[in-house]
């Protein structure tokens, strides 16, 4: 594969169903916000995920992706001002799996607010040291789906689990077989 598609390339894809299996470096197809996404697989339900200074780990192991990436300014477009600024690191995160419960507190809204209340349609809140999820004090959150890490190969201009969060199992559409121009 090339390091990214451009506009125009034709793809050849399989669909994704519950029988699919997928992998570390699969390219995937999904749908986010009425958008479809081409993005490389990269972590797996109940990874945990670092990127510092470019460099992507996996379960503490760094991964070898250079062949397949390109890097250039990373900017992470902040969706609240939209202001863009400069991300070089990328905190360590666990990928949200099927029961991964998590106690609600500063640190871990940090990471899996805007997750929760995209994908479970909650609202969250902060009421004193606790945190309300639809109104009702909740002290943890279990999540109820598997959830991927998907990073463009144009790591610095794409769009993708960074800003996106990472994506729900039912979102995936498919893997890509090839590219055929």
């Amino acid at each position: 594969m090339e390091n990214a598609l451009k506009e125009n390339n034709y793809i050849l894809y399989k669909k994704y169903d519950s029988t699919s299996t997928i992998a570390y470096n699969d390219v995937l197809l999904f749908k986010e916000y009425g958008t479809t996404y081409i993005k490389r697989l990269i972590a797996l339900p109940g990874d945990t995920l670092e990127i510092i200074s470019n460099q992507v780990f996996i379960n503490s192991k760094a991964i070898q992706d250079k062949s397949t990436v390109k890097y250039e300014e990373l900017y992470f477009a902040n969706q609240a001002s939209k202001q863009t600024s400069l991300v070089n690191d990328f905190s360590e995160f666990i990928v949200p799996h099927k029961g991964f419960t998590i106690s609600l507190n500063d640190s871990t809204m940090r990471l899996y607010q805007r997750t929760i209340e995209k994908n479970y349609l909650a609202r969250i809140k902060k009421q004193d040291s606790m945190f309300k999820i639809d109104q009702t004090l909740q002290n943890h959150f279990t999540f109820t789906d598997d959830f991927y890490f998907l990073l463009g190969d144009n790591r610095n201009r794409s769009e993708d689990s960074r800003h996106l969060g990472p994506i729900k199992e039912e979102k995936i559409i498919g893997k890509m077989v090839c590219k055929l121009f």
